[in-house]
């Protein structure tokens, strides 16, 4: 093994046991090898370079991305009327919230969708975007909330009406 891997691994072990968190700790491992073993200006390069080309491949990027979105969008209140739109929308049934909440996040047009997946990932031509939850959304409560024969599901639209439908045993 060469002696940049000895540095690399020997000061992420060094990190660890000062107590410094994982991500820290490989981060400045990393850099520290970067600049014993390149200069400078080789090493602000190649982080950059890979930093650039990471972002389509790294899709766990995607979360801070999300976690910022709503915080802004509950700070500006626009959260709690999305999902009061989307009561209207999803009428009264059990676990509605939760549906409503899952048709809140479809409020938003495709091109919208479109421009924001594409700040982390490279869209091409026949790719396909896939959105909501395929399980639905009460399969996510402990335990899961279904619904069942016999619940009774309204969609009620201000000014025209409402439609009753009552599940049935396929």
């Amino acid at each position: 093994m060469s002696y940049a891997i000895w540095v690399l691994f020997g000061s992420f072990v060094i990190f660890m046991a000062m107590g410094v968190p994982i991500a820290f700790a490989i981060g400045s491992a990393a850099t520290l090898t970067f600049l014993l073993f390149m200069g400078v200006e080789q090493s602000v390069f190649i982080v950059a370079q890979q930093m650039a080309s990471g972002l389509d491949s790294f899709t766990l990027l995607a979360i801070p991305f999300f976690i910022l979105a709503g915080n802004i969008m509950n700070h500006g209140g626009i959260a709690m009327r999305l999902i009061n739109f989307a009561k209207v929308l999803a009428g009264r049934l059990p676990g509605a919230l939760a549906h409503c909440n899952v048709l809140a996040n479809m409020m938003f047009p495709i091109r919208e969708e479109i421009a924001y997946i594409s700040t982390f990932t490279t869209l091409m031509p026949g790719d396909v975007i896939i959105t909501g939850t395929p399980t639905g959304a009460g399969a996510r409560f402990d335990p899961p909330k279904y619904l069942v024969p016999g619940d009774v599901v309204e969609v009620e639209v201000n000014g025209i009406g409402t439609l009753t439908n009552i599940v049935a045993d396929e």
